[in-house]
């Protein structure tokens, strides 16, 4: 295959998850006027802010050890700005990841602590931009590859903790249809992890698109709460 024809492909998946996650982001908006309770019109607030973070930065690249730094001929002020939205990226989906743990938990009939996520979530919480941090710094002053691969595994490791605690405690909540938004929420943040460390094009493509398409249907799913008696703590 050409590399017009790669290149072609991740122009059309960059547009098409682009496009699921801004309309994913809207209906999710949409959603949260129709809410009465608080509690669900942060829920819908959250999933909003979760899709629109990653629609600048769907390609997740600018989260490898190819980072656009000045020395690579883009403006530095663009430069600066793609490495705060990556930035953003890491810290926002770490919150929403935190907080829909905890929700899940409150919503078990066990209330059962997933994967000791109320003793670990500070791994995701910190661990996540940490990681992001030094990745930074080991490309933009170390200049170090081997080192800044090891960031992005410890940065990948962490978010899959939180992915993994979300689909297990998701799995445990008895209402189908908050049971239905946290997996789909866990499933997309789950493919779209896997695009970090993935340098083979179609399947990054496929999974790019695949995660997107996974956090519109979380986004979607909100409808069916708007009749659910509320029994999520307003601290989640």
């Amino acid at each position: 295959m050409s590399i017009d024809v790669f290149l072609a492909v991740d122009l059309i998946s960059f547009a098409a998850a682009t496009t699921i996650l801004a309309f994913g982001a809207y209906r999710a908006i949409l959603f949260r006027r129709a809410f009465s309770d608080p509690v669900f019109r942060s829920r819908a607030l959250w999933t909003a802010a979760a899709l629109t973070a990653w629609i600048v930065p769907n390609d997740t690249q600018i989260l490898f050890t190819d980072l656009p730094f000045p020395s690579s001929g883009i403006p530095a002020f663009l430069a600066a700005i793609t490495l705060v939205l990556a930035i953003w990226l890491i810290i926002v989906s770490a919150m929403f990841l935190d907080r829909n743990v905890r929700a899940a938990k409150e919503l078990d009939f066990f209330h059962r602590d997933t994967l000791g996520w109320t003793r670990f979530r500070l791994v995701v919480l910190l661990g996540a931009p940490i990681s992001l941090v030094a990745n930074l710094f080991t490309n933009l002053v170390l200049e170090n590859s081997d080192l800044a691969n090891l960031t992005i595994l410890l940065l990948t490791g962490t978010l899959a903790y939180g992915v993994l605690a979300l689909l297990l405690s998701g799995l445990r909540v008895h209402n189908k249809y908050v049971r239905r938004y946290l997996v789909y929420v866990g499933l997309g943040f789950g493919m779209l992890l896997v695009t970090v460390p993935l340098t083979v094009p179609i399947l990054y493509d496929v999974f790019l698109v695949l995660g997107c398409t996974f956090l519109y249907l979380s986004a979607v799913s909100l409808y069916h709460l708007r009749d659910i008696v509320p029994q999520i703590t307003s601290g989640t």
